[in-house]
Formats: structure tokens, C-alpha cells, sequence
């Protein structure tokens, strides 16, 4: 019975650490960090494959991909790991500020990222892997990327429409996260000049509290 007692109350206090989370002015500084550098990889992986995809073929068109490859796994390993933190650390509440429509379009802007945050590499490596089969890259030239095995035995004409099925869904799945982005940042900073809330500051807490 003793030995469940430091377990209990390690439950407890966590319990207790999740509501205050939950209660909290503005997000954590890990969480904090986790939305700003995700926010950088994903501009920068918008422009960048933009931009690889208007270079002729070449060592340096392959040698771009290859990095867009490698920067799309890093999104998909702090995603994961992002949600691994969101949920032992939950997200404060939406303020009161937030209601109605606004509040549920919150919500789904909120899940969609991060189905977008998981799809979008997923169908990258898709591509990569229904293309290159056995030869992808390293992740920074550290982590050997796993290949699928599912393309091993698999006809030419079976990994081409693969190929072009990932690729079409990597496309919708692009221009879904530019608008989003787009969006997201503009009612942002509505909210912050217009609506005078604290939705913005509560990412951004340095940020002086709109009047």
C-alpha cells in the first residue's frame, strides 16, 4: 500500500499541473518555442520548395529537394513531438474574448495544422520513397532515413501512380497551408489592433497588452 501512495501523488500533481496549464495567461516557453520554430521551418519550406521547383534539372535542383526533403522529416519529428508535449502540457483555454464562430473556427484551424504539420512530410516521403525507392536521404547526414518497404516489389507503373497521387496530394495540401498561414496570422493581429484581446500576447508574451 506505501508504494502507492508517491503514485497517487504523482498523479495528482500532474493533474494539477495540466488544469494550471489550462488556466494560464499565455502559453509555456517550450510551447512557445515548438509554435515559433515550427512557424520558421514552415515559411521557409513553402518558399524553399517553390524555388526548387522553378530550377532547371540539374545537381542543384536535386541537391535543393534533397534539403527540402530532409527539413519536411524535421517538421514531422517536432510535430510528433509537439503533440507528445500538447498533450502532457495542454494549450491554455481560448479566452472569453473568443466566442461563437470564432471559437469553433479556433479549434479546427488548431487540428488542421497539425494534420497539415504530419500530411505534408508524409506525402513528401511518399514521393521520395515511390521515386527514389531505397536511396533517400539522411536527415542531416546524422539519422539514416528508414525507406518503405511497401515500394520494394512494387511495378513501375504502380510506384508512378503512387507517386503521382502523393505529389497531387502534396499540392492541395501546400496551398491549404499557405491560405492557413495566411489567415492565421491575420486574425492574429486582428484580434491584437482591432479587437483589442489578448490572443496575440498570450504567444507572444513580451508583447505589450493591446489598449
Amino acid at each position: 500500500m506505501a508504494t502507492d501512495i508517491p503514485e497517487d501523488e504523482d498523479r495528482r500533481g500532474l493533474a494539477r499541473h495540466r488544469d494550471a496549464a489550462r488556466h494560464r495567461d499565455h502559453y509555456s516557453a517550450v510551447g512557445i518555442l515548438f509554435h515559433w520554430t515550427m512557424a520558421a521551418l514552415i515559411l521557409f519550406q513553402l518558399w524553399w520548395g517553390w524555388r526548387a521547383s522553378r530550377l532547371p534539372v540539374g545537381w542543384e535542383k536535386l541537391a535543393a529537394y534533397e534539403l527540402h526533403f530532409q527539413l519536411g522529416m524535421a517538421v514531422l519529428l517536432i510535430a510528433l513531438a509537439r503533440i507528445a508535449y500538447r498533450i502532457a502540457i495542454p494549450r491554455p483555454e481560448v479566452t472569453d474574448d473568443v466566442q461563437g464562430w470564432q471559437r469553433l473556427a479556433s479549434e479546427a484551424v488548431f487540428w488542421l495544422f497539425y494534420l497539415l504539420m504530419i500530411g505534408l512530410p508524409v506525402s513528401g516521403w511518399l514521393m521520395m520513397a515511390a521515386t527514389g525507392g531505397r536511396h533517400l536521404p539522411d536527415l542531416f547526414g546524422i539519422l539514416p532515413w528508414p525507406h518503405l518497404a511497401m515500394f520494394d516489389d512494387m511495378s513501375p507503373a504502380r510506384r508512378q501512380a503512387w507517386e503521382a497521387a502523393a505529389e497531387w496530394t502534396h499540392f492541395l495540401m501546400i496551398w491549404t497551408m499557405g491560405l492557413l498561414t495566411l489567415g492565421h496570422a491575420g486574425f492574429a493581429l486582428l484580434h491584437h489592433f482591432v479587437f483589442k484581446d489578448p490572443v496575440l500576447t498570450r504567444m507572444i508574451p513580451a508583447l505589450p497588452e493591446p489598449d
